[in-house]
């Protein structure tokens, strides 16, 4: 049985209002980042390294930086015309980038299975941990998420009928997004098998649309392009040094991968998993108590035969890509690699069996979904707030968020500008510990990241002649003229190679604090 073969009925009223229409969309996910953003903000010591990272960026609007292309920095910049900046700032834009993705993820669900699927996918991936614990993270990972999901969208409506603005859209989407980050280029990917799939080279009118969005695409990312050329590909180049150059041996790419994959499906997804079983047990359980079967709710929309396809596209092809690059090329795949395709794997999966979307579109699969939503994200709330700071000490996780980064910057401060004969200036060292005293400390100094003035264009060779500076690195033993800042970690006036020291450099019981994607 598929979807077209179900009957369908309208919803009593009360489970009428279960649905997500236009109007419930933004009050679901208001709430929804409300209760996220109050618990995150509240609990943590300490902002997202990513979040510091971007805060230290912004000092100095490039076409890239050291690290990444400079979109969300842009972002954050404009954002900082008409709010505070500091880290609230970047909670409520990286909550924005998340859910603004999910947004266009219901729109395009509800034009392929109507409202109620939509709404009972939406709740489930909501209920994703990368979505959800994550949701004040603001990077590039997450800042790409609508640009993937605006393609995916687009895509779908070339699908139906074609059109010059869903064209430029995508063109005006990738564009964007390769100014983001360049795993984008997945999505490009996506979009040129399905033009293949459908044998749109056969017709005129969408040959020239792929060139306009080609066009369109190249014109926004030419000047990151000249840029790349002049800074010698350093994006690329701390790429290979971080992921891309590692050259796994064959075992231990085959253990990666399958531990990679595990979770993006098994591990981070598994609550959405959760919400989709119940829903699907108590809607078939309804089912067979009545005898007549799955009813929906709704007619199912009329669309293509080729939906499943298009789902199996968009959620499995940009993993499989990932998992080749893990298994041929040796690259260290990163978990958070998954962030912006993630939620388009729950209708892929479901395509397997397309007879699960008939349950999901019933009377009974409204009610469950909710409920499994709501007990889910309760209790997700409670598991955060008990492994977080303000929690339960014995659950302490020794995550970026227990770093006591207010007291060490009272700690610190008066002695280095005791030192200094006034105020700090500069902090050079790590971009997550220096950012994150940075952000602490009244005067906000500036951060010379790894004490290297070529990723630091914020500040000046003239500056650095005349300014405060403090370093901050890791240390086994006290050089010259340094002090403890905290174990395993000390200071001193001036900078130095010692900047640019990793704690493993030093062999340092006291390592770094884990951060988040970078």
């Amino acid at each position: 049985m598929t979807v077209a073969d179900a009957k369908a009925r309208p919803l009593p009223a009360g489970d009428e209002a279960l649905v997500l229409n236009e109007s419930r969309l933004p009050l679901l996910l208001g709430l929804y980042a409300a209760a996220w953003l109050l618990l995150l903000a509240w609990c943590a010591r300490t902002p997202p390294f990513d979040d510091i990272e971007q805060l230290v960026w912004v000092h100095s609007l490039e076409w890239g930086y050291f690290k990444h292309p400079p979109l969300p920095t842009w972002i954050l910049a404009g954002a900082s015309l008409i709010a505070p900046q500091g880290p609230p700032l970047t909670y409520v834009l990286g909550a924005f980038s998340i859910l603004g993705a999910h947004a266009i993820f219901w729109y395009v669900l509800r034009a392929v299975h109507g409202r109620r699927i939509a709404t009972v996918l939406l709740l489930a991936s909501l209920c994703i941990t990368l979505y959800n614990q994550r949701l004040h993270y603001f990077n590039h990972n997450v800042v790409m998420m609508p640009a993937i999901a605006v393609c995916v969208a687009m895509t779908w409506r070339l699908t139906l009928r074609h059109s010059w603005g869903a064209w430029a859209a995508i063109g005006v989407a990738m564009g964007l997004g390769m100014l983001t980050k360049y795993q984008v280029a997945l999505a490009g990917i996506c979009i040129g098998l399905w033009w293949l799939r459908m044998r749109w080279w056969r017709e005129p009118a969408h040959v020239k649309g792929l060139l306009l969005a080609v066009l369109i695409a190249c014109v926004i990312f030419l000047p990151h392009v000249l840029w790349l050329i002049h800074h010698d590909w350093a994006p690329l180049h701390y790429a290979e040094k971080t992921s891309l150059g590692i050259g796994l041996s064959p075992a231990e790419r085959v253990r990666a991968s399958v531990e990679w994959l595990a979770d993006w499906l098994l591990n981070r997804s598994m609550p959405a998993w959760m919400v989709v079983g119940a829903t699907l047990a108590w809607a078939s359980r309804r089912a067979k108590a009545s005898g007549a079967g799955p009813v929906l709710a709704e007619p199912a929309p009329e669309v293509p035969a080729v939906w499943r396809e298009f789902w199996l596209l968009w959620g499995f092809v940009p993993m499989l890509l990932m998992m080749g690059l893990g298994l041929g090329m040796g690259v260290e795949l990163q978990k958070h690699w998954g962030t912006a395709f993630m939620l388009w794997t729950l209708p892929a999966v479901l395509a397997l069996k397309p007879k699960t979307f008939t349950f999901l579109g019933t009377s009974a699969a409204q009610r469950a979904a909710w409920v499994a939503f709501c007990v889910i994200q309760g209790l997700t709330l409670v598991q955060f707030w008990a492994t977080s700071p303000k929690g339960l000490s014995s659950l302490n996780t020794g995550h970026w968020q227990y770093f006591p980064s207010q007291e060490l910057a009272d700690q610190l401060a008066p002695k280095a500008r005791a030192a200094l004969g006034g105020p700090i200036d500069i902090i050079s060292g790590r971009s997550a510990i220096a950012g994150a005293l940075s952000l602490r400390m009244p005067e906000h100094p500036k951060v010379l990241i790894n004490g290297d003035p070529s990723t630091s264009p914020w500040i000046s060779a003239e500056e650095l002649k005349n300014a405060r500076i403090i370093e901050v690195f890791p240390a086994e033993e006290l050089p010259p003229g340094a002090q403890w800042a905290w174990p395993g970690w000390a200071w001193r006036p001036g900078w130095s190679p010692l900047s640019r020291l990793q704690p493993q450099d030093v062999r340092s019981p006291h390592s770094e604090p884990a951060h988040g994607d970078h």
